[in-house]
């Protein structure tokens, strides 16, 4: 099970990988630093992962949100990731990107869309939280159940928030064998 409790002070665009039920690597804008210059990048509102990640031989992750996609009371969040498989026998990776600090004001309107143009199994999640606080799965935005298919799927949702809330987009990718590639476009 993951911990979220080590990561509950964030106050950045934050991506986490999750191989099966082991939490792998988590990725926040700070994170920047001595070796980690090659396989992270952060700057305001956008988070990066490129490198190999326990029986997946690449993940490439890149995740924006407000200051270069969307504002804090006109929320967008985007994940672009292409994941392959090198190892022979079955994984699950988890690929969560949250972000905190957006204020809602009442009514707010929340469409996801997933673009796959590689998809072996994928199932795509949002949530919101008035917690604030990253990786938290609050009320349910929208799921778009599993998709085998390299067609766009999509939610919509309305959710009553007043106050600071956060949001958390949760992609299950499932492969089953050797060199299998998911790659994805997705938006809240």
């Amino acid at each position: 099970m993951k911990e979220v409790a080590t990561i509950t002070a964030l106050a950045n665009l934050s991506l986490l990988l999750t191989i099966g039920q082991a939490q792998a690597l988590m990725l926040r804008l700070t994170d920047v630093g001595t070796g980690d210059t090659e396989t992270i990048l952060g700057v305001g509102g956008q988070v990066n992962f490129n490198d190999d990640l326990g029986d997946w031989g690449l993940n490439i992750s890149v995740g924006l949100s407000k200051n270069v996609s969307g504002t804090a009371t006109d929320p967008e969040l985007r994940l672009t990731s292409f994941s392959l498989q090198s190892e022979d026998n079955p994984s699950t990776l988890i690929i969560e990107l949250s972000d905190t600090d957006f204020v809602g004001t009442g009514p707010i309107p929340f469409l996801g869309s997933v673009n796959g143009a590689s998809v072996v199994e994928l199932e795509y999640q949002a949530y919101a939280s008035l917690t604030n606080t990253h990786f938290i799965q609050g009320p349910m935005i929208g799921d778009t159940g599993l998709i085998v298919d390299n067609n766009t799927h999509a939610f919509s949702n309305t959710l009553n928030l007043a106050g600071p809330y956060s949001l958390t987009m949760v992609f299950t990718v499932d492969h089953t064998d050797f060199n299998q590639i998911t790659q994805f476009d997705a938006l809240l």
